[in-house]
């Protein structure tokens, strides 16, 4: 398959679940570079949470892209510059926080160097700062804190017992829809961001500035939040432990995470030549 772009999901598709991405797996993306295949860490997390895995696997070397925030912040590693970078609705920052608070949840946001939150960091906000690498700023007053640093921020996330985010995320999906997008990223964070920011459009960005089309596209993933990328690509391509409706809607379900399912994947459909059975 020619393929010219491969869009990784970061957290439990390219890491195992301690994190960590095996020698073996960073050769082959280096080969599928070699190939001319660009590599693109497709994540929710930060920008500051991408760039020590980018250092890690070589990306900057390897001229790859990282697609930060689910799609909200696109930088090129390859120029050191942002392709495009989306901004939080400033009306609505104060009233999403007044939210959290009322309903006694933690809500965080990032400014260039760190995780900024009101507080406490608690478990829930600790999967945050474990993910990232991060330190956790804690500020008596989150919007103010925004406001005054004029920091343009990309996503709001709100922390909290999984059971507790069932009511939240259906009230805010009521009172934001057609302003603001609400879903969960893991089933203790539930993401808020700015309408229309997904993976899929921000791979959408990508392919068109390469001029390739979905059938130069492969994209990994593990979670719901990966489908809208891996609708984008002809080749999507499950790992072993992904969600069964990931699993389901995956051209492909390779290995799992900890069995380097990524690679082996890039290795069958990129290295070797295979064609996609149909």
């Amino acid at each position: 398959m020619d393929i010219r772009l491969i869009a990784l999901d970061l957290d439990g598709t390219l890491t195992d679940d301690e994190k960590k991405i095996s020698p073996y797996t960073i050769e082959i993306l280096h080969k599928a570079s070699d190939r001319g295949a660009r590599i693109a860490l497709a994540s929710g997390r930060p920008l500051l949470g991408i760039l020590p895995v980018a250092k890690e696997i070589g990306l900057f070397e390897m001229g790859g892209m990282i697609v930060a925030f689910n799609g909200g912040h696109i930088f090129d590693c390859k120029t050191g510059k942002d392709v495009y970078r989306a901004v939080f609705p400033k009306e609505y920052i104060r009233e999403v926080c007044d939210y959290a608070k009322q309903n006694g949840v933690a809500i965080i946001s990032y400014d260039s160097e760190q995780i900024i939150t009101e507080g406490p960091v608690d478990e829930w906000v600790g999967h945050e700062v474990y993910n990232t690498g991060a330190k956790a700023k804690i500020v008596p007053d989150l919007p103010g804190y925004i406001e005054e640093i004029r920091y343009p921020i990309v996503k709001m996330l709100i922390c909290a017992d999984p059971d507790a985010l069932v009511p939240i995320e259906r009230e805010l999906a009521q009172k934001y829809e057609g302003k603001l997008d609400i879903y969960r990223a893991e089933p203790y964070f539930l993401e808020v961001m700015p309408k229309g920011i997904n993976k899929a459009a921000g791979l959408r960005m990508l392919m068109e500035s390469m001029g390739i089309t979905r059938d130069q596209l492969m994209a990994c993933g593990d979670a719901n939040n990966d489908l809208p990328m891996m609708r984008e690509a002809l080749l999507s391509v499950a790992v072993g432990n992904a969600s069964d409706d990931v699993k389901k809607h995956a051209a492909f379900v390779s290995k799992s995470n900890n069995e380097d399912g990524v690679a082996y994947a890039i290795k069958k459909f990129v290295l070797d030549g295979e064609e996609l059975e149909r």
